[in-house]
């Protein structure tokens, strides 16, 4: 192992670190966007601040920086392990950013741009979940099920046992952050009510039905 693949998932870090949502919120409409709607820090979030097309810009930015930094280390020849590695490391930057106090967005669009790279037919496979979630409103669920199934897909089709770990990887990084909902991990009081909260997040990707 050399100093570059060291330093390449720690340089992914940093890319996904740099909030796009936070600084088109601020340079296009003066809003810090973690006091706007639900408080994610990526393209869910910008429509409320900026519409269609500031949602669109956000997200096709956040896709690209996934997608770039996974191309850049495979170019360089750093193996697909690295690559991988560097893919987590871009979804967990825009998760937890180092620039935010670690309150950042979701990392969908960061995580279908390693795929793009990595796994097209997982790309491919989230995109359909979520053209079919959209009429029928519910995008958050089938999001949630389309990247959890990612690993069982990979197993099908006869990906190496590093791709399956990876994608597990991604999944419990979608999950947790779900879970934690930029407001680590609190939740109402009562086991009944807790659950419930939890659930709602993790499926719905807010607390309440």
């Amino acid at each position: 192992m050399s100093w570059a693949n060291v330093v390449a998932p720690l340089a992914g870090y940093l890319i996904g670190s740099v909030p796009t949502a936070y600084l088109v919120a601020r340079r296009r409409h003066g809003v810090d966007i973690r006091e706007i709607g639900s408080g994610n820090v990526g393209g869910s979030n910008m429509r409320a601040v900026g519409g269609v097309w500031g949602t669109i810009l956000v997200g096709v930015t956040d896709l690209v920086k996934g997608a770039v930094a996974v191309w850049a280390v495979l170019l360089l020849g750093l193996g697909e392990g690295t690559a991988g590695i560097t893919g987590m490391a871009v979804v967990a930057g825009h998760n937890w950013p180092v620039w935010l106090g670690f309150r950042g967005g979701r990392g969908a669009a960061a995580t279908l741009g390693v795929l793009l790279v990595l796994f097209p037919l997982g790309f491919l496979w989230v995109l359909l979940f979520l053209a079919v979630g959209r009429p029928l409103q519910l995008v958050a669920v089938l999001h949630v099920v389309a990247v959890v199934s990612l690993s069982g897909l990979a197993v099908v089709v006869g990906e190496p046992a590093s791709m399956v770990w990876l994608l597990v990887a991604l999944a419990l990084l979608m999950v947790i952050k779900r879970l934690e909902a930029n407001q680590r991990f609190r939740v109402p009081t009562g086991t009944e009510t807790s659950r419930r909260v939890l659930a709602n997040r993790l499926l719905l990707d807010r607390d309440q039905r």
